[in-house]
């Protein structure tokens, strides 16, 4: 039997844990920003490069009117759709609990905990089906593999691929996204070692890479889940398992978005980015319902703004 309306409310406390609950290594919003929008579709400015063009004349006669440029950019639609999942918190458990705030706290932990692993593999694969720009380390350097003994050339791949992006975009590279098998291979290569020395330990990323490197703010993301069948033993992986680095530009979200990507994010009802519903005293089950959801749309605003650095570990 379905919960009664009469029972439904929204629960404001548990939204407002649900959006201040850690979002840990998840490499989605850090690549897709959120932007908080009220609607759940609308049209958005991508940010121009104008101002890089000199193809205009700026001296100016005395008494003449300065010379007027265009407006140069373009516009984008997002349609933002809503995610949910429910869970019934029996009464039994809240009843047994030190703290009946506490039962309904981890329920939500694991409601948010699923919906941003479907968000975290929705930008997985959006970053490699966006048209990004992709070049190996043959494309860059001399072609040796980050993960060689001798002869890799990390840092100059890296810096070719920022010019790469300042090339498309006008814009240099201010964020980096290594997946751990790679950070692993750079953290013990011999051309970073004397480097790992220099750099201040107490900044690390997971012990292994400073968290501003080479002029970019670093994620290594941190995302498991269990690829198993049903049923099946556990079996625990990394969700950004490719040796593929991201290089890409980062602003403050807005209208008129210049960086990378993007995710649309809807106000709800509760003021906050996520809204749980509860419905109490579900007949037939003795137990309470809880609802986690959010409304919202990720996209890659502008390709140009990354390139990927890709197969640095295997030919």
């Amino acid at each position: 039997m379905p919960p009664s309306l009469q029972s439904l409310h929204i629960n404001t406390p548990l939204s407002n844990f649900a959006q201040q609950l850690p979002q840990g290594s998840f490499a989605a919003p850090f690549i897709f920003p959120v932007l908080p929008v009220e609607k759940e579709s609308d049209d958005y400015w991508k940010g121009g490069r104008e101002e890089l063009e000199d193809d205009v004349e700026t001296e100016r006669a005395a008494g003449t009117p300065a010379r007027t440029i265009n407006w140069d950019m373009t516009t984008g639609e997002y349609r933002a759709r809503e995610h949910a999942l429910s869970m019934y918190l029996p009464h039994r458990i809240i009843n047994n609990a030190d703290s009946p705030i506490r039962p309904q706290q981890r329920t939500v932990s694991k409601l948010r905990g699923k919906l941003d692993l479907r968000y975290e593999k929705r930008a997985k694969a959006l970053v490699q089906s966006a048209g990004v720009t992709a070049r190996t380390v043959a494309q860059l350097s001399n072609g040796a593999l980050w993960g060689a003994s001798s002869g890799t050339k990390i840092e100059e791949d890296v810096f070719l691929a920022k010019e790469i992006v300042a090339g498309q975009c006008g814009r240099s590279p201010n964020r980096i996204v290594i997946p751990m098998q790679v950070a692993i291979k750079m953290a013990v290569s011999p051309e970073l070692l004397d480097l790992r020395k220099a750099w201040d330990q107490t900044i690390m990323v997971d012990g292994m890479l400073p968290s501003t490197l080479w002029g970019m703010q670093l994620l290594i993301p941190g995302s498991l889940q269990n690829t198993a069948n049903p049923g099946q033993a556990a079996v625990i992986d990394r969700l950004w398992t490719e040796d593929t680095v991201l290089l890409f530009y980062y602003e403050e979200p807005n209208l008129e978005y210049a960086g990378f990507g993007l995710t649309f994010r809807v106000r709800t009802a509760a003021g906050t980015d996520y809204m749980i519903k509860e419905w109490n005293d579900v007949p037939s089950y003795d137990a309470d319902l809880l609802q986690a959801s959010f409304i919202q749309d990720e996209q890659v605003i502008n390709p140009e703004s990354g390139v990927q650095i890709v197969n640095v570990l295997t030919t």
